[in-house]
C-alpha cells in the first residue's frame, strides 16, 4: 500500500461514525483525487491499492455496502466491496436504495400501476418500466403527425 496516497487521502478526509468521508473533489458525489493531472474516484483507488486491481479494468466496481454505508463520499474499505455491475444493483436493491425502483409514476405524471405499466427488458438495457398512457400518446401524436403531412 502507498504510504503517501494514504496520509493525502487523510488530509482531506473527515471520520465521522465509522465513514471517511472525502471532503475534495467530486464527481456526482463520489470523491475524486488528482494523481500526476488524472483524475481517480477515491473509494475505486482504495480498493484497487488493497486487492492490487487494475484502477483501469473496468470488470470490476468498488461498490458500497448499501445497507452499511450510503455516502457516496466514503472511502473506508470496511464498506467497500469489489463486485460487479449487477451485484451493485441487487445491493441498491435490498437496501431500498435503487431510485428507479422507488419511482411511482412516468416522467409524464402517470401512476405505475400493473393496468398501466408494461415491464420490459432487453440485453442493452436490462429491466425498465413505460407507462402505457404515454405509449398511446407517442403513437396517437406520430399518426397525427403523418395524417398532416399527406402520407396516410
Amino acid at each position: 500500500m502507498n504510504i503517501k496516497l494514504i496520509n493525502k487521502l487523510h488530509k482531506k478526509t473527515e471520520v465521522a461514525n465509522g465513514h471517511w468521508l472525502w471532503r475534495g473533489a467530486k464527481i456526482t458525489n463520489y470523491g475524486v483525487i488528482a494523481i500526476y493531472n488524472k483524475n481517480y474516484y477515491v473509494h475505486r483507488l482504495i480498493l484497487s491499492q488493497l486487492f492490487r486491481l487494475n484502477y483501469k479494468d473496468y470488470n470490476w466496481l468498488a461498490c458500497h455496502i448499501d445497507s452499511l454505508c450510503s455516502y457516496r463520499d466514503c472511502w473506508n474499505p470496511l464498506h467497500l466491496y469489489v463486485g460487479t455491475r449487477e451485484d451493485n444493483m441487487q445491493d441498491k436493491i435490498k437496501a431500498g436504495n435503487n431510485w428507479q425502483i422507488n419511482k411511482t409514476h412516468c416522467p409524464n405524471g402517470h401512476e405505475y400501476t400493473l393496468e398501466n405499466t408494461y415491464s420490459r427488458s432487453n440485453k442493452k438495457r436490462s429491466n425498465w418500466r413505460e407507462c402505457k398512457i404515454c405509449i398511446s400518446n407517442r403513437y396517437v401524436k406520430k399518426i397525427k403527425g403523418k395524417q398532416v403531412n399527406g402520407m396516410a
